[in-house]
């Protein structure tokens, strides 16, 4: 089975909420066979400020022009 990504646009903000929309469509009308992953591109880095470590999660799209992106993974 072939495996390929797809990328779909959001609006700064609603992409969790879109990812959680979506995965409630794949299980409501069964397409777990052809969907397999909804992710929301991210990176978890560790701040230090005043000698306090805080774990930051980081938005991996163009924030800069209020466009971020889900990534679907469907079978072909």
């Amino acid at each position: 089975m072939n495996k390929e990504w797809y990328v779909v646009n959001t609006v700064t903000g609603y992409e969790y909420k879109v990812k959680e929309k979506l995965d409630m469509m794949i299980n409501s009308m069964g397409l777990q066979n052809n969907i397999y992953r909804v992710v929301v591109p991210e990176q978890k880095i560790v701040e230090v400020k005043n000698g306090v470590k805080k774990e930051v999660v980081l938005n991996l799209t163009a924030k800069e022009f209020d466009i971020l992106h889900l990534l679907v993974q469907l079978h072909r």
